[in-house]
């Protein structure tokens, strides 16, 4: 006997010492693993090692029964990752395996206890929720009664294991198909309310820790620290469950929870209450009204609270979502709650906030109840709600409104200034941003009480002395009769006179079929003083005068224009002596008048100038522009009223935009037929009236492309100064573009207005044509660095498209969408063979991406027109030869999003060649054709097809594999693409195959239903076949369920197939992987360089006729 027991004890130690042994080889893979200098080979060699440990001696049942035992916190990981690796192949454990797994992690948590560390219990807690939704119910019917006892017994533990639950509802861990996660969420949702109700008691405990600490035996960071934990949870919860679940005791007890503590200033936990009461609204299903009526009467009660202003900011905000929340969401519930108070209370609390972002919450809340009230029609089934928002808060919203546009709180003026230091033109300050705010309020209260915000808020401000709209307008009437006038407090009187003057402008539009007679008594005074000013301050630049004091001048004379032209758009047109309804607001005079002064102000020189004065002059250019376009005027005397000096000069020295609705002013008149004159023949004063428009116009686009005209390409360079040099360099990249975006404008215009337009710039585009191909493709550009002059430097011309130097491509594509019809066909194709030739020589521009997406844009044009068949065959030869090779080649990183738009805009001709040229590849078979015709242009056919597979497989931009993917669909529907013979021989076989192998990949998520529906269409291509490739990119997958997805014929069956498919090939690529997820650096690396070294072999590939081999060794 004592031989026997020596002979235990002595293999006992043996086994011991071997484990030990083990411990330490496993620990010291580890530690040099993750040290900072190992190289990224010596870590895949120690990564090759530990998982040849772990299949064979540091199993995942080793590391179970030992877990905690393991103190080294990278030995310990490694073997908690050991046992969640065993989750990915749950199919092919035993029940016995099962049994010892879920019976081992659960006496692993129920001996752990609050010292263990938080990420260990979390970590077996997640590890059980997994194995719990595989075999709950069935399996592991005692699961939640598990948790419940944990909760009664041992608070932390079972919390732990009750966030597991939630946790592994709403995220798709550990390979579990989303039928199975739904399986899983209608088991449990039954027993939350039980888990709820368990709680229930330890919010009382909370509570009472805050009335009574003394009477509390768990120290105060404990407590908090586990009701902070508690409300995440329910936070989680609250996203999933049924909302019928949340009993109004719970809602109160959250309530009582997010209230401020009188002794302390801590709110972590009264913010973790607001936020798990903010996510009940977050969902689209409605409370009980119990629970309704409970929160509003709760949040009205944190309204009131005595210490709420001055309390913590993540506080009020969290307190602010709340509010907006339940306002927009029991609004329209019909639970008959009392608002009264509610609304009381909020309106309070607006007025004594004192955070300026948090006021901006605040009025935006306001916006929400009014938009709710008036979109919902709540005020005819709430007479209550209607009445509060018409007759009680109007007065009481508008007047607090006006007061804090005009007299915002201290500070709050600095704040948005230097908010604003950095803004540029084209965005919205920080100080309009909070204008905007405050007006659409009083906008939305005029759709319940628009005659009391007339009476509170537009009426004094325009008729009231005192008022700072009335006070502005004298100001500047002031201004303009005395020049140098000293005035000391006109930068306050300009800051409030904007503000006001946009109350005017938004009310004025709103209310003017209520007050039209104080709309166009508005409209009179404002012209007035706007003749006035530009009378008196001649040259009109002459508001530098008052320095300090320029800028506010500028801003207000802009703001008045822009309630001027807002007014403007609100009155009757001008009919001349025909019968109106109402008395137009301007005579014929005073408009011409309007004309001249805005025509004067605009011929401005000045290159140089402050943000203020070119928003002016944009606003001054926009005035003129409605005029233009309304039916205010007769175009022809619109015309003739244009300054003849205005009509000469170069305006270039505006920002692009004004410029364009300056051209746009001038343009639309000529183009829009006049009025018949007196003439007794109409039909020749209507010819005598056309060819006097074609010249104006004709003189008009001249000066618009002097330099386009008169450049002489091969001598520029020779005879000009390099001054003169840069100046008609941006000259003629300024022209192209005004040209290019002018034409644009016209696309929605009638066929004769377009005609017209096309005989006057026949002429440039010749001339554009005659530059670009003498400068072999490349426009004006000076060799060598261009030096800006020092005098009158020029505005930066705009980037075309990003691609090039030359913005004649862009020009071209634009008159060619525009004017395509008109120009005719023979000179199209004159145009195309200047861009065909050139492309052909200029190898250094394909290299380049230079004017290539414009040009592909020109051919997609083409391409989509009938007509125009001598063309395609050079355009497919051109883009398959020499551009599908760049495009599928390696962008350099300063060039890579040039690259991908080109990419983009090659396959979109691709998909236009192939949909509407369809029949140049494959010709239609005749009657007398048993036989598929013959395939033309086999090798450009192939050629594109291998460019859609290539792009599948290897291409990271998301946008130009959707496209790809949607072209494929389309083509399929309209021209059988799959079943096409050549297709269907040579390339479904490769497309489904690289379809599934990005299927399976993470980024087939992106594409997933598209990728399934064409999948769906491939399969019946060939059964066998598809069997074949689901076996090599996913030999794991069950026989049974092979076959299941191979044989159906039905799409709903095929998806949800599909997704079991991509779920297993998923788990069987990362079971043998689970160090990548704890690599991090060194992972990254080895992806690093396993990119790069894939992205040098498709280089070499795409060069030898783009063969290269995509993902699971397809090849194209």
């Amino acid at each position: 006997m004592e031989k026997v027991r020596c002979g235990s004890a002595m293999s006992l130690s043996i086994r011991e010492q071997e484990e030990a042994q083990l411990l330490l080889v496993v620990e010291d893979l580890l530690g040099r693993f993750y040290q900072s200098h190992t190289s990224s080979e010596e870590k895949k060699k120690l990564e090759t090692e530990l998982h040849d440990l772990r299949t064979t001696r540091f199993t995942w049942q080793y590391c179970l029964d030992n877990l905690d035992k393991f103190h080294n916190q990278y030995l310990w990981f490694f073997g908690s990752t050991t046992v969640e690796a065993v989750l990915s192949r749950w199919s092919s454990l035993s029940a016995s395996e099962t049994a010892y797994l879920r019976i081992g992690l659960l006496k692993l948590l129920t001996n752990y206890t609050t010292a263990t560390p938080a990420l260990h219990r979390e970590k077996v807690a997640q590890i059980l929720a997994v194995v719990a939704s595989f075999q709950f119910p069935t399996d592991y019917p005692e699961y939640i009664e598990h948790i419940l006892e944990l909760l009664q017994e041992r608070f932390p533990i079972g919390l732990v294991l009750a966030r597991a639950l939630g946790d592994s509802v709403t995220q798709k861990k550990y390979v579990v198909s989303l039928q199975w996660q739904e399986r899983f969420k209608a088991a449990v949702t039954p027993h939350i309310p039980d888990i709820l109700r368990t709680l229930e008691p330890y919010f009382a405990y909370y509570l009472a820790s805050v009335v009574e600490p003394r009477n509390v035996s768990d120290p105060p960071t404990s407590i908090e620290q586990y009701t902070n934990e508690l409300l995440h949870m329910l936070q989680q919860y609250f996203g999933w469950i049924e909302m019928q679940g949340v009993e109004p005791t719970l809602a109160e007890a959250l309530l009582q929870m997010g209230r401020l503590r009188p002794t302390t200033d801590e709110t972590v936990v009264p913010v973790s209450a607001l936020t798990a009461l903010t996510e009940l609204y977050y969902r689209q299903q409605l409370l009980a009204p119990a629970t309704s009526k409970q929160i509003v009467l709760g949040v009205k009660e944190l309204l009131q609270q005595p210490g709420l202003p001055s309390a913590e900011e993540l506080y009020q905000d969290k307190l602010s979502d709340l509010v907006r929340l339940c306002a927009k969401r029991e609004l329209t519930a019909k639970h008959e709650l009392d608002w009264e108070p509610f609304l009381e209370s909020f309106y309070q609390y607006t007025v004594n906030m004192r955070i300026l972002q948090l006021f901006y919450e605040h009025l935006d809340t306001w916006i929400v109840i009014y938009q709710v009230a008036w979109d919902k029609q709540v005020s005819y089934t709430d007479p209550v709600i209607h009445r509060l928002l018409s007759e009680v808060f109007p007065l009481k919203l508008s007047t607090l409104t006006m007061e804090r546009m005009l007299h915002p709180n201290e500070g709050w003026h600095e704040q948005l200034a230097m908010c604003d230091l950095d803004v540029s033109d084209e965005e919205i300050s920080e100080l309009q941003k909070y204008y905007n705010l405050g007006l659409e309020l009083v906008e939305n209260i005029v759709n319940l009480a628009p005659q009391r915000i007339y009476q509170a808020v537009l009426s004094p401000l325009v008729t009231s002395d005192d008022s700072p709209y009335r006070r502005g307008l004298h100001m500047l009437h002031t201004i303009a009769i005395r020049p140098d006038i000293v005035v000391p407090d006109a930068s306050k009187c300009f800051t409030d006179f904007i503000p006001a003057c946009q109350m005017v402008a938004r009310l004025g539009v709103l209310l003017n079929d209520k007050v039209p007679a104080i709309v166009a008594w508005l409209l009179q005074e404002q012209l007035e003083l706007f003749t006035l000013l530009a009378d008196c301050l001649q040259p009109f630049d002459r508001f530098y005068r008052w320095q300090g004091e320029a800028q506010k001048i500028i801003v207000a004379t802009t703001q008045m224009m822009n309630t001027f032209r807002s007014l403007l758009m609100q009155i009757e047109p001008f009919k001349g002596t025909m019968a109106c309804h109402k008395p137009p607001a301007f005579t014929e005079q005073q408009l011409k008048r309007l004309i001249t002064q805005l025509t004067k102000i605009l011929q401005t020189t000045e290159h140089q100038q402050p943000r203020e004065w070119r928003l002016l002059m944009k606003e001054f250019a926009s005035v003129l522009l409605h005029v233009a376009f309304s039916e205010l005027l007769k175009p022809r005397c619109l015309y003739e009223y244009l300054d003849e000096a205005f009509l000469a000069c170069n305006i270039f020295a505006h920002e692009a935009t004004t410029r364009q609705m300056i051209r746009q002013a001038v343009i639309n008149p000529l183009l829009t037929k006049w009025d018949a004159d007196s003439a007794t023949d109409a039909s020749s004063a209507a010819v005598g009236q056309l060819a006097l428009r074609r010249e104006y116009l004709t003189r008009y686009v001249r000066t618009m492309a002097q330099t386009v005209l008169s450049v002489e390409p091969a001598a520029w360079l020779l005879t000009y100064d390099a001054e003169s040099q840069y100046r008609t360099q941006l000259q003629y990249r300024l022209e192209l573009q005004d040209l290019t975006e002018l034409i644009r404008c016209y696309g929605y215009f009638d066929t004769s207005a377009k005609a017209l337009l096309a005989s006057t710039l026949r002429d440039v585009i010749e001339r554009a044509l005659y530059i670009y191909t003498k400068t072999n493709g490349r426009g004006l550009q000076i060799p060598g660095p261009a030096h800006a002059p020092q005098s009158q430097p020029l505005p930066r011309a705009r980037e075309t498209d990003g691609e090039g130097d030359d913005p004649l491509p862009s020009f071209c594509r634009a008159v060619i969408e525009v004017l395509q019809v008109q120009l005719g066909e023979p000179f199209l194709q004159q145009v195309i063979r200047v861009f065909l030739g050139q492309a052909r020589t200029d190898a250094y521009a394909m290299q380049q991406h230079r004017s290539l997406i414009s040009l592909l844009g020109i051919f997609v044009l083409i391409v989509r027109q009938p007509g125009n068949r001598t063309l395609i065959a050079d355009i497919v030869q051109l883009c398959v030869g020499d551009v599908l090779p760049v495009a599928l080649g390696q962008a350099e990183p300063r060039s890579a999003e040039t690259h991908g738009r080109l990419c983009i805009a090659l396959f979109e001709l691709f998909d236009a060649i192939l949909i509407h040229r369809w029949r140049y590849f494959v010709p239609p078979q005749g009657p007398a054709q048993p036989l598929a015709p013959a395939l033309s242009h086999e090798s450009q056919y192939a050629a594109i097809l291998q460019g859609y597979g290539l792009v599948i497989m290897n291409s990271d931009d998301s946008e130009l594999v959707h496209n790809v993917l949607a072209s494929l669909r389309v083509l399929n529907e309209r021209n059988s693409l799959f079943r096409e013979p050549y297709f269907a021989e040579h390339f479904a076989a490769r497309f489904t195959q690289a379809m599934l192998h990005v299927l399976v990949e993470a980024k087939g998520d992106l594409y997933q239903q598209m990728l399934v529906s064409l999948l769906y269409e491939l399969v019946t291509i060939d059964r066998r076949k598809f069997y074949d490739l689901t076996v090599t990119v996913c030999p794991a997958l069950q026989p049974e369920l092979r076959d299941e997805l191979c044989q159906c014929t039905d799409m709903p069956t095929f998806e949800r197939l599909t997704n079991q498919f991509v779920d297993i090939a998923r788990a069987t690529a990362i079971t043998l992987r689970p160090l990548a997820s704890t690599a991090g650096t060194t992972s990254n690396n080895n992806n690093n360089n396993n990119n790069n070294n894939n992205n040098n072999n498709n280089n070499n590939n795409n060069n030898n006729n783009n063969n290269n081999s995509g993902v699971g060794g397809v090849q194209f």
